[in-house]
């Protein structure tokens, strides 16, 4: 058998055993490989000395000798890229046979069935057909709570529902772009005065998500594991670039207090579910991108305080529902494209607004 054929079977079955295996198994198949080259003559056959001039042998020989350098050349460059794909987890059927045993040890459910269960939980706030769709930002929010979070978070918790939320919003937003505490990001650092309030977690860790960077639980702020059903009150990205429309889900929060997401490049518009943020007291989105009418539900949301949705591209004319805002003390509206007959009357009448400027 010529060696360049020897080679290539040789090669392709370490690769069979690769792909039949899906594991650290090929590993070893590189080195018996090698070891079997060492004790090989790679087709020289012995043929005898009659009719063959020792010259001849000699480079018989010589031709063996460079064919096992070559091959050994060649099963290093393929131990080296299989070692590389192990690593980067190009053979998970290991990590999924090892998290399918933790969904049942934690779960009491096979990971079928807590995927069939999540999914059922997640499409009463997400379209199911998007939620199924590998291009959307949804189905990629749903396939990491499903099989790459290292919390597994079970169905039965009631727990699915926020963390799906806010992984939504980091697929959304181009979390992976985000200049601070994203899963890439090169820093992740909070400031001196917030400190106190938030914590340097990157997103998408296994831990509590109200341990990540920029969002806070008011009624317990450092959740011990994941599984605590703690409800998110605030979220505070600014100057992050964040970029992408708002999720609608967000606004199905209903335990949201303040939102915070000034000076980025936000798009779209705000959906008229907001009117379920019944708690909310702080919308601070200034100095984005963001267009289209306030809707009407926005205005039903008595417990605002401050509503800071300057340098926008927002349209239409303020609604005189803006009566209904009685705790409102910060209207700032300017530098948007909004137009009509503002109705002063209404605005006079807010007797907590300090400072408004449209």
């Amino acid at each position: 058998m010529g060696s360049n054929m020897l080679i290539r079977r040789l090669l392709a079955a370490v690769w069979l055993v690769a792909l039949f295996h899906q594991s650290a198994a090929a590993e070893p198949s590189l080195r018996r490989m090698r070891k079997f080259v060492e004790v090989s003559d790679l087709g020289g056959e012995n043929t005898g000395t009659t009719g063959t001039s020792r010259a001849a042998s000699n480079r018989v020989s010589s031709d063996n000798k460079i064919a096992r350098g070559e091959l050994y050349r060649m099963l290093e460059d393929e131990e080296l890229s299989l070692s590389r794909r192990l690593q980067n987890g190009a053979f998970s059927m290991d990590f999924q046979s090892s998290r399918d045993q933790a969904i049942l040890s934690k779960c009491g459910i096979t990971a079928r069935e807590r995927s069939t269960e999540l999914l059922s939980i997640l499409s009463t706030i997400s379209d199911r057909d998007e939620l199924n769709d590998p291009g959307s930002t949804r189905h990629r929010a749903f396939d990491w709570l499903d099989n790459i979070d290292e919390a597994i978070i079970c169905p039965s918790t009631d727990r699915a529902r926020q963390r799906y939320r806010v992984a939504l919003l980091y697929f959304t937003l181009g979390g992976s772009e985000w200049k601070n505490c994203g899963e890439d990001s090169r820093r992740c650092v909070v400031s001196e005065d917030d400190k106190d309030i938030f914590q340097n977690v990157r997103w998408l860790s296994k831990q509590h998500e109200c341990k990540w960077f920029g969002l806070y639980c008011e009624g317990n702020p450092k959740p011990e594991t994941a599984d605590e059903r703690v409800m998110l009150t605030d979220i505070d990205l600014d100057e992050n670039n964040l970029h992408g429309p708002l999720p609608e889900e967000l606004f199905g929060a209903s335990s949201l207090q303040n939102i915070i997401m000034d000076s980025n490049v936000l798009t779209g518009t705000i959906p008229s579910n907001v009117g379920y943020l019944t708690n909310l007291k702080i919308i601070d989105l200034d100095d984005n991108k963001l267009e289209g009418e306030l809707p009407e539900e926005f205005f039903s949301i008595t417990s605002l305080e401050i509503v800071d949705l300057n340098t926008n591209k927002f349209t239409g004319t303020l609604s005189s529902n803006i009566k209904n805002l009685v705790n409102i003390r910060f209207l700032q509206l300017d530098q948007n494209n909004m137009s009509g007959d503002l109705p002063t009357h209404e605005i006079l009448e807010l007797e907590n607004l300090c400072k408004c400027s449209l």
